[in-house]
């Protein structure tokens, strides 16, 4: 009665749980990003620009990419750093432009590619199909990953030709980046959204370095802005229902019967390797005579990470015990991630508290296995992506600002309301509270949010995300230097 009394406004007319598809807004579009042909054939061969490494090589073998980036710098985006994302050929004594050049040259075959790409963003935005499919068929969900790798090149491939001279094109490809983004922010699960904050990360870059070259005119920034504005996630709640949704689908189909429970709990429960009741290692030793030899899984653990005892023990559980662990998991996100009262620090340290609480080293209550991962930190991250998209429009405005001026704003007077429609808010402090904005020595923008820690270190990060403040300035802090935070 408890769990029907819970999900009965989510139950569908079967007494199912709710799937994640159920509670999906748009549904899949049939002429859309995921019906376009090049798309299809992409991720069916998983070649050509998922290959672009070895394009490059094919054509500059000396080809080396060099991970250091601002990256290093949680939280940050600045010069220095950022220059040594083109050290492509580190042996090679060519400036900054010849090799931008060099590169460029040799990603040139893949140019048909890329304006096939270019093409399929510009298609109706839409949610992957396998979100109205079986639980098996959502679980596979849209090829993330893949995209991830075709993303970072799209970054290279932009700051080579700002390096080149060639701002325009840059322009056009940072665009197919944030439509690109578009195109996959409408996947209902967590993960994806995460995703799409590591897509928009490699877009910053790309934009940071165009605004402090002073690359662009004032019509292709307002381009950059409207493309921005057009990201628009679902919020944080709406993404938690999808979560609980799927989740609860996923395993009320694992757990009907005892067999297919201690499948489901060596398994898709394998990150279960902390046992709910500690026995005795001899009775454990003589149990495992006794069970087949663990097999590797799709997680790269095995079958029986949990010892044969507590999987038994799990496995005559009835299948209530799973709804359970569903109300529980809701109520602790009400109460705590989703509470609006309380800052979002304090959000994220109550559910920790809250599952340390249930964390007992000899016996964990099996009503509360399944809730025991925590999901402050996806709100944080969440939290802090939807930050950096006003961080970036405020950059914009400054910019458009000092074309039209000839100098930076001095403060938000000067932005607000020609330039900005209002102030953003700062999730990191008081509700209320808006982004801070300064010049720099030179007169250039610094743009922050006062951080984690929830104090105002006047623009200046930290080598350690949850020490500093997220800034985007276009100078090194007084007093600091690279070495102080790339290593």
């Amino acid at each position: 009665m408890r769990w029907k009394e819970h999900f009965k406004a989510n139950l569908n007319s079967n007494g199912k749980w709710p799937a994640q598809s159920q509670l999906i807004k748009d549904k899949p579009k049939e002429d859309c990003f995921w019906s376009d042909p090049f798309i299809q054939e992409l991720i069916a061969d998983r070649a050509d620009l998922s290959d672009i490494e070895g394009v490059i090589h094919s054509t500059e073998p000396t080809f080396e990419r060099n991970n250091q980036s601002s990256t290093k710098v949680p939280g940050a985006f600045w010069p220095a750093a950022q220059k040594q994302d083109l050290s492509f050929f580190p042996a090679s004594t060519l400036t900054r432009q010849e090799n931008a050049e060099r590169f460029l040259t040799a990603v040139s075959p893949l140019e048909p590619e890329w304006q096939k790409l270019q093409a399929a963003t510009q298609r109706p935005a839409s949610v992957h199909p396998s979100v109205i499919g079986t639980v098996d068929e959502m679980t596979q969900g849209a090829p993330f990953h893949f995209f991830l790798n075709i993303q970072r090149y799209l970054q290279l491939i932009s700051i080579a030709r700002l390096e080149a001279g060639e701002p325009d094109q840059a322009l056009e490809e940072a665009i197919t980046s944030l439509d690109l983004t578009r195109q996959l922010q409408h996947e209902g699960l967590l993960i994806n959204h995460l995703v799409c904050s590591s897509f928009l990360k490699s877009f910053y870059q790309v934009l940071w370095e165009g605004l402090e070259t002073n690359a662009w005119n004032d019509s292709q920034l307002q381009r950059l802005d409207r493309s921005l504005a057009e990201i628009q996630t679902d919020s944080f709640r709406e993404i938690l229902e999808r979560e609980s949704a799927f989740g609860s689908s996923y395993a009320s189909e694992k757990v009907d019967g005892f067999f297919q429970r201690w499948e489901y709990y060596g398994s898709d429960m394998a990150w279960l390797a902390e046992p709910l009741v500690v026995f005795p290692s001899s009775v454990t030793d003589w149990l495992s005579d006794f069970i087949p030899n663990p097999k590797p899984t799709s997680t790269g653990l095995t079958v029986n990470d949990l010892d044969p005892l507590n999987r038994l023990f799990l496995a005559s559980l009835p299948k209530g015990i799973s709804m359970e662990n569903a109300i529980f998991r809701d109520r602790l996100s009400e109460q705590t991630l989703l509470n609006p009262s309380l800052e979002l620090q304090e959000r994220v340290k109550r559910e920790q508290d809250a599952i340390d609480a249930i964390l007992d080293p000899n016996f964990r209550d099996p009503r509360r296995i399944e809730a025991v991962i925590p999901f402050g930190p996806y709100l944080r991250l969440y939290s802090e992506s939807q930050l950096w998209i006003q961080i970036a429009r405020v950059a914009l405005a400054a910019e458009r600002f000092r074309i039209s001026n000839g100098k930076y704003p001095r403060n938000w007077n000067d932005l607000v309301p020609e330039w900005m429609a209002e102030i953003p808010e700062d999730v990191w402090a008081m509700p209320g509270t808006k982004l801070q904005y300064q010049r720099d020595a030179e007169g250039r923008p610094i743009i922050y949010s006062i951080g984690e820690n929830g104090i105002d270190d006047g623009g200046v990060p930290h080598t350690e995300r949850e020490k500093g403040d997220l800034v985007w300035r276009y100078s090194l802090p007084p007093g600091f230097t690279l070495d102080d935070y790339v290593k």
